[in-house]
């Protein structure tokens, strides 16, 4: 028998040794369509040690091999520049900008989406 998740957004709280690392989320989960935005936040106290290869990983493991997801998206802020370098490091690609999208520190910034499919090679 198949089971049918109801829900639409999922939160995991990422520990190593104990200490909070960061939060991997899922929102707009759609289970009939098999795709979902992800974000990832790493802990302020733990930027610049390596986690946020670990956090894409991990969101990753989970979309793709528990949810059964076919696609992930996420969306940034078209100057950050560090997590758009590090999503496509992971096989994230562009897929278009949504422009002039949030207004932030006095100015309107463009948001940019990026997906990625399920392919066996993925992790």
């Amino acid at each position: 028998s198949s089971h049918v998740f109801n829900y639409t957004k999922s939160y995991f709280l990422v520990k190593e040794n104990c200490s909070p690392i960061g939060v991997v989320y899922f929102d707009r989960l759609n289970f009939e369509h098999k795709h979902g935005y992800l974000g990832l936040y790493i802990n302020p106290d733990e930027m610049g040690r390596g986690y946020g290869n670990l956090l894409i990983w991990i969101v990753q493991y989970i979309g793709f091999f528990l949810f059964k997801l076919h696609t992930l998206k996420l969306e940034l802020i078209a100057d950050n520049f560090i997590a758009f370098n590090l999503y496509k490091k992971h096989g994230f690609k562009k897929e278009g900008v949504l422009q002039e999208y949030i207004f932030k520190n006095d100015e309107w910034k463009d948001i940019i989406i990026m997906g990625k499919k399920w392919n066996s090679s993925n992790l």
